[in-house]
């Protein structure tokens, strides 16, 4: 009976860990994707001119 729950958790063992990696994966796409669109958004307030949306329409052309 040993014999045959030995691979039974080894399988579970291994599915667990692929099961932390893909999650670990997945928070470190997350944190670059929120990064990345940080830098994008202080880049484009620096551009000149750029347009700015608010909820209810276009502000205007900022200068």
């Amino acid at each position: 009976m040993d014999k045959q729950q030995q691979p039974e958790k080894k399988k579970r063992d291994l599915g667990l860990i692929m099961a932390i990696v893909a999650i670990s994966i997945n928070l470190v796409t997350v944190s670059i994707y929120i990064y990345q669109a940080r830098i994008m958004s202080k880049q484009q307030e620096l551009a000149w001119p750029y347009l700015e949306w608010h909820q209810w329409g276009c502000k205007g052309l900022e200068v």
